[in-house]
């Protein structure tokens, strides 16, 4: 009779389980792709070398296959975003879909690897179905699935490789442990700053399972090598730029010196006076933890935060408890390795606001699955040790579940609005641009206000759809471009289309098939004999 009555109740579990998922994946693919229906600069920089690189084998630049991408010239971006997006676009062509399909996958396999992570820790399965429903309606996780930011692979990546370093070492398959190491190599391709909180992350660990003798000596370093192997070329790429060392070429990868970086100004170890910029980066940190925002519209809706704002006092208590519990269960050396990583996890979390300068969200994207793990736990902490259990839980799915619907109809109506208003977005240019691309005219005219900066050049750029087999963008023009105000010498002209920039004044007189300027722009200037299209903060003007 117990036999039958544990197999319905597992039956009833994995039904649950199944309908949280598909609400969780109706949450993210509502409206998708264009739920923020614009692109960011960030974004469009990773699509535009991607599209490179499946149609080419070369970034922008014309280098082939880069460790690293030089982005902006002066910054960077992560290799793993852009790669995984190339292969994308060569199987689906490049669009939108193609450019936001890969990070939301990893978010959706997420929603897995998050309750099963949990179950195993703490074998407790209601705790594992807490950590999904709080993952299915929390708010980062659903906004950064929305968009392309390279930072934001990192997160998803480490947690399936915690996840399977997990598995490897309570079964005692060394087989998962080693693939484990594989995705650990792989977060350095993620995120500059993993560079540093992953080994760190894994001599802590290592120490750890060392001491307990749960590997040997030999497991030890096979693991080590697994991950240096993986690890080289990201790591001879540091030390090209530490050094100053020429680029080199490994077969057709390069791996590259950034002659005009200055990515390392934003770490606090270059930093001139590092105890001023320790002290700000903490006040930054505690500041985030505390309101959940940055005022960056597109990481965080500030009424709600990350992981809504009634969260953080209980993580913060929590917290205090998982390390009591750490010191009090030794004997349970399964269990006590779960809760090592997970403030382990945390630990790094911490470091990464401590270590970059001015932190905002997505720079510590790493902190907040182990954050909503640690909020899973103590709510159901607090349901065990109190009274009225069913009561207690109904009022947590109240509170959360208020919340959720507050946060999907604002994210859905003002958030998006504002997010696509915001500094980083194009507000409406890259669509002007594809709809110039579209027409008949082969010659376009824009207002040097509207390519006036590094992120409109790339807007452009993303929206021209460039051929990039042809076209690549010279370094040295575009340095001249980025440093002066002058942009008379960059061209956007493609094989198709012919792009001039002009200067529009109230006295300016249409005489070209085309122009893209701004809406300031269009109220001033006299537009008779021309359509007007409209695309949020710029204009397009055709000749009837």
């Amino acid at each position: 009779m117990m036999h039958i009555c544990d197999k319905i109740k597992q039956e009833k579990y994995k039904i649950l389980v199944v309908l949280i998922f598909i609400f969780a994946i109706g949450v993210r693919i509502w409206s998708w792709p264009n739920a923020i229906n614009d692109m960011n600069c960030d974004e469009a920089m990773s699509a535009i070398n991607a599209k490179s690189i499946a149609e080419s084998g070369t970034d922008i630049f014309g280098t082939t296959y880069p460790i690293y991408f030089e982005g902006w010239v002066i910054s960077g971006q992560s290799a793993f975003a852009i790669y995984i997006t190339a292969l994308f676009i060569k199987l689906f062509g490049f669009s939108v879909i193609s450019i936001r399909l890969p990070i939301l996958l990893i978010s959706i396999s997420s929603l897995c690897f998050m309750p099963l992570l949990i179950n195993r820790i703490f074998k407790n399965k209601k705790m594992a179905i807490i950590a999904l429903v709080l993952l299915a309606i929390n708010p980062w996780d659903i906004m950064q699935s929305q968009w392309l930011l390279d930072c934001n692979f990192y997160p998803h990546i480490m947690l399936i490789a915690i996840y399977a370093l997990l598995v490897g070492i309570q079964d005692k398959k060394m087989s998962a442990t080693y693939f484990s190491m594989v995705l650990f190599a792989i977060t350095l391709y993620t995120y500059g700053i993993a560079l540093y909180l992953t080994p760190i992350f894994l001599c802590i660990i290592a120490g750890y399972l060392l001491k307990k003798k749960s590997i040997t000596i030999k497991q030890f370093f096979i693991c080590l090598m697994i991950f240096i192997v993986v690890s080289i070329p990201i790591i001879l790429m540091a030390i090209i730029q530490l050094f100053n060392l020429p680029t080199i070429q490994l077969g057709k990868i390069t791996i590259q010196n950034f002659a005009y970086a200055t990515r390392t100004n934003d770490m606090l170890l270059f930093s001139e006076n590092k105890l001023a910029t320790l002290s700000q980066n903490f006040k930054y940190m505690t500041d985030i933890f505390i309101k959940q925002s940055d005022d960056l519209i597109w990481n965080a809706l500030p009424k709600y935060g990350t992981i809504y704002l009634i969260s953080m006092p209980i993580v913060f208590i929590e917290t205090i408890f998982l390390c009591f519990d750490f010191f009090k269960k030794k004997e349970e050396t399964n269990q006590n390795f779960g809760i090592v990583l997970i403030l382990t996890w945390l630990l790094i979390g911490i470091l990464d606001g401590l270590l970059i300068n001015d932190t905002n969200i997505n720079r510590i994207n790493i902190i907040w699955y182990v954050l909503i793990m640690i909020n899973a736990i103590g709510i159901f902490e607090i349901v065990k040790m109190l009274k009225y259990k069913k009561i207690l839980s109904i009022v947590f799915l109240l509170v959360y579940g208020i919340q959720f619907v507050g946060f999907i109809n604002e994210f859905h109506t003002i958030g998006t609005e504002e997010i696509v208003n915001s500094f980083t977005w194009s507000k409406g240019l890259v669509s002007a641009v594809e709809y110039a691309e579209n027409s008949d005219e082969t010659k376009i005219v824009l207002s040097e206000h509207v390519s006036d900066t590094d992120k409109k050049d790339i807007f452009i750029r993303y929206g021209t759809k460039v051929n990039q087999k042809e076209e690549k963008i010279n370094i040295e023009e575009f340095m001249k471009y980025y440093k002066s105000k002058e942009n008379s010498t960059m061209d956007f002209s493609t094989q198709e289309k012919e792009y001039d920039i002009v200067s529009i004044e109230s006295d300016t007189i249409l005489t070209e098939p085309m122009y893209i300027m701004t809406k300031e722009e269009a109220d001033i200037v006299n537009t008779d004999g021309y359509e007007k299209s409209e695309f949020n903060q710029y204009v397009v003007f055709k000749n009837k």
